[in-house]
Parts: C-alpha cells; sequence; structure tokens
C-alpha cells in the first residue's frame, strides 16, 4: 500500500478529512494491528494527524468471510489505538491536562521533575 505517497505532491484542501484504507477487502490475510498503525502514521505524517481518519479500503461485507471481516475490523481498531498513543502523546498530555486542573505544573521530560 503506498497510496500515501500521493500526497506528498497533492495538498489536502484545508477543512477536509482523508480517510485511508488501511485494511483490504481484497484478501483474507487479516492485517497486523503494528502494519495498521504503520500505515495510518504515514498518511498522518503528510497530511497532520488531526486529518486522518482509518477505514476499510472498501466495503467488507460480502467480500470476505464475516469472521475475517471481524478480525480486520479489530485490528483496525487495535492498530488506530497504537496510532493514537504515537501521534498525540496520549499518556504526557493526559498527565499535563490532570496536572493543569489541579494547578499545578511540571516538567514531564524529566522523570524525576
Amino acid at each position: 500500500m503506498t497510496e500515501f505517497k500521493v500526497w506528498r505532491d497533492v495538498k489536502l484542501p484545508a477543512g477536509k478529512i482523508l480517510i485511508p484504507g488501511v485494511v483490504s477487502h481484497a484478501t483474507d490475510l487479516v492485517e497486523h494491528p503494528e502494519l495498521v498503525a504503520d500505515r495510518i502514521l504515514a498518511f498522518a505524517d503528510i497530511v497532520a494527524r488531526e486529518n486522518v481518519i482509518a477505514g476499510t479500503d472498501c466495503g467488507l461485507g460480502g467480500r470476505v468471510h464475516p469472521q475475517i471481516a471481524r478480525a480486520k475490523l479489530r485490528a483496525l481498531r487495535d492498530g488506530a489505538a497504537i496510532a493514537t498513543k504515537t501521534l498525540w502523546n496520549w499518556e504526557q498530555e493526559r498527565g499535563e491536562r490532570l496536572l493543569r486542573l489541579k494547578g499545578l505544573s511540571a516538567d514531564l521530560s524529566h522523570p524525576f521533575g
């Protein structure tokens, strides 16, 4: 899957969201969540994280066995969770928000700060 490369030369219009197909309907192979995350990260690296929503490359119903479709959707969910943690620094940002809510501040770049 190299479709993300086109976005190196074509600018995503302002206010638009890209929903790339990061799991395939064309094979019974269930993608590993890490592979799904890598695909999401490739798109996000080019068009910015806030402009990407992961999806399937086409409808799965009728194209793959229902158990395979469910497994592919689980891989999509799990891969998106991995990508989210990478892209949004989820734990660090959550910790910073909690400290701000409590009226505290800390240098979270240092483990003993």
